[in-house]
């Protein structure tokens, strides 16, 4: 008899499948590559409020500083999906089947919409009492490992879907 045919309700399980895995390793990546440079921008020229000076600094953005709003998106995605692993850990009998399809849904969309800031990087860049001018903004490596971590996060769902329709067949 394998751990999961003799599990109770409420006692802890010694093994997560592949997708709980997957998703819990990719919501723990989310989180950390949330504070990671996501874009770099050289500015050809920065006007300061005071209308003095000129330079050429070359700096990076966070995803909070690049779109806060998508940055709060990934951070309830980074959590839940590292909750649903702690809930099935605890509770692997309990976890209903609707969270799956929700945290893939919503993996699916928030990849979409990470994708859509890689290929449409933001225009200006807010410094507070600087105004930036002539702006090159690109992508860092950063942004695309969140692609990859929130694909991670989607497909880690759909495998564990996937694994409870199976076990609920045999």
């Amino acid at each position: 008899m394998s751990v999961q045919e003799n599990h109770k309700i409420g006692e802890p399980s010694k093994k997560l499948g592949f997708g709980e895995v997957l998703t819990g390793t990719s919501g723990l990546v989310l989180l950390g590559l949330l504070f990671l440079p996501w874009f770099n921008w050289v500015a050809g020229s920065i006007v300061i409020s005071d209308g003095s000076g000129s330079r050429n600094p070359q700096n990076s953005l966070t995803a909070w500083e690049a779109s806060p709003l998508i940055a709060y998106v990934l951070l309830f995605l980074g959590i839940v999906a590292i909750g649903i692993v702690l809930f099935k850990f605890i509770r692997p009998k309990g976890f209903p089947s609707a969270i799956s399809i929700f945290m893939t849904g919503f993996g699916f969309i928030s990849a979409g919409i990470v994708l859509a800031k890689i290929i449409m990087p933001p225009t200006e860049v807010d410094l507070g009492a600087m105004v930036l001018m002539t702006v090159s903004v690109t992508p860092a490596i950063s942004s695309f490992l969140a692609l990859v971590a929130v694909i991670g996060i989607a497909l880690g769902s759909v495998l564990s879907l996937r694994g409870r329709i199976r076990s609920t067949t045999n």
